[in-house]
C-alpha cells in the first residue's frame, strides 16, 4: 500500500478515536452534572397554560436546589453571618419562605397585602427561633403551595395587572410578577451559597433555573 494510503487510514482511525473520546467525555460530564445538580423532579404536564407548565418545572428545580443548599449547612452554623447588618444563613431561608407565602397569597390567590402588616410579619418571621428541620419543612410547604397554584393558573389571570402597595413599586402583569418570584429566590439563595463557601462547604453545582 502506498505511504499516502497508510497516512489516510491512520488519520481516519485517529479521527474516529477523537470522536469516540469526545462522546465519552460528554457523556461523563452529563452524568456528573445530573448527579450533582440536585435536579430530582417529577414533571407535571396537566398545567392549564404553557407558561404555568414552564413555571411548575422551574419551581420544581428551584425547590430541589434550594433545599439541597439548606440541608448542607450544619445546624450549628445556621445563625452564621459574615458581618453585622446582614441576614444570618437561617434568616435568608426564612425570608424566602415568608416572601413566597406573601407573593403566592397576593398574586396567585388574590389575598390583599397591607403594608404595615406585611413588614411586621416579615420581621417577626425572620427573627423567629426555628430549627433547621422546621425551616426546611416550611420551605418545602411554600414551594409546594406555589407549584400547585401554577398548575391551575389561566392565561386570563396572567394578564391581570397588579400593583404592590409600596412606594416606588411599578405595576406589572401577573406573568411578570411570577418571574420576579423566581428571581427573588435566586437572589437570596445566591447569598446563602456564599455563606456555605465561607464555612468551607462545597456548594452544589449550578444549574440554570
Amino acid at each position: 500500500m502506498p505511504a499516502g494510503g497508510c497516512t489516510i487510514v491512520s488519520l481516519f482511525k485517529h479521527t474516529k478515536m477523537k470522536k469516540l473520546l469526545l462522546c465519552l467525555l460528554l457523556f461523563t460530564g452529563l452524568a456528573a452534572y445530573s448527579q450533582t445538580s440536585a435536579v430530582s423532579v417529577t414533571q407535571i404536564s396537566n398545567a392549564k397554560t404553557a407558561f404555568g407548565k414552564d413555571m411548575v418545572e422551574i419551581m420544581q428545580h428551584q425547590k430541589s436546589y434550594t433545599l439541597e443548599i439548606a440541608e448542607l449547612m450544619p445546624e450549628d452554623k445556621y445563625n452564621y453571618k459574615p458581618t453585622e447588618g446582614v441576614r444570618t444563613f437561617s434568616e435568608h431561608f426564612k425570608h424566602i419562605s415568608i416572601i413566597m407565602n406573601k407573593q403566592t397569597n397576593f398574586f396567585l390567590k388574590n389575598i390583599p397585602i397591607e403594608v404595615q402588616s406585611f413588614v411586621n410579619d416579615l420581621q417577626e418571621y425572620e427573627k423567629k427561633s426555628l430549627s433547621k428541620k422546621e425551616i426546611i419543612t416550611q420551605l418545602t410547604k411554600e414551594f409546594d403551595d406555589a407549584i400547585k397554584r401554577f398548575e391551575s393558573i389561566t392565561d386570563a389571570e396572567l394578564n391581570i395587572r397588579y400593583e404592590l402597595p409600596f412606594p416606588g413599586n411599578p405595576g406589572a402583569s401577573l406573568r411578570t410578577w411570577c418571574m420576579g418570584l423566581r428571581d427573588h429566590i435566586t437572589h437570596q439563595r445566591g447569598q446563602a451559597i456564599i455563606y456555605l463557601r465561607m464555612n468551607g462547604i462545597k456548594a452544589p453545582q449550578y444549574f440554570p433555573f
